[in-house]
């Protein structure tokens, strides 16, 4: 598995030479059949694996089990095992907003990128769980994955607005052309 990662590096490479006007090494690295520019090509592990759902459903089933690992009160265990199987509903949607965000900053658009890592932080998460905290330690469990969905929502909505890359995609150079 994680050769899938390592494997999807020279992708997210190609992608931010694109974006930040790079174009002759881009042209050269797809020639090669190394890499290729195509933000298809980002989401593609997550529309396929589900990854968050698996490790949510995993977390929930075995919660008790993980939490035995390192508690052995009954009362912080229940506690804990609540917390776990609450929190892992927000795994769903934690791996969107980074992907959105990595995808904006290689097409070097900073401020979108800016906004889904810093801004759901400091606008959505914090205030949430600030908010929801006045209602006890469940508050603030339930506050994360909202948290989360709201940052799904506001990452789409600026993929939807600014996901467009500014340029055309990259041509391979013709054998024999000058840069």
């Amino acid at each position: 598995m994680a050769s899938r990662f390592v494997d999807g590096a020279p992708d997210f490479l190609a992608a931010c030479r694109q974006g930040v006007g790079v174009a002759g090494q881009v042209g050269v690295a797809v020639q090669s059949g190394q890499l290729t520019a195509q933000a298809d090509g980002l989401f593609r592990d997550v529309q396929r694996g589900h990854y968050g759902v698996i490790t949510a459903a995993l977390i929930a089933l075995l919660a008790r089990p993980l939490t035995g690992l390192f508690v052995s009160d009954p009362e912080t265990t229940a506690v804990t095992v609540d917390a776990l199987r609450i929190i892992a509903i927000g795994f769903v949607f934690a791996g969107i907003p980074p992907l959105i965000s990595a995808y904006f900053q290689s097409l070097g658009r900073a401020t979108p990128s800016y906004l889904i890592s810093i801004g759901t932080l400091l606008i959505v998460k914090a205030p949430l769980v600030l908010a929801l905290g006045t209602y006890g330690p469940t508050g603030i469990w339930i506050s994360l994955p909202i948290g989360e969905a709201i940052a799904v929502v506001a990452a789409a909505g600026l993929l939807w607005k600014f996901g467009r890359p500014r340029t055309q995609p990259v041509r391979a150079p013709r054998p024999g052309a000058s840069r």
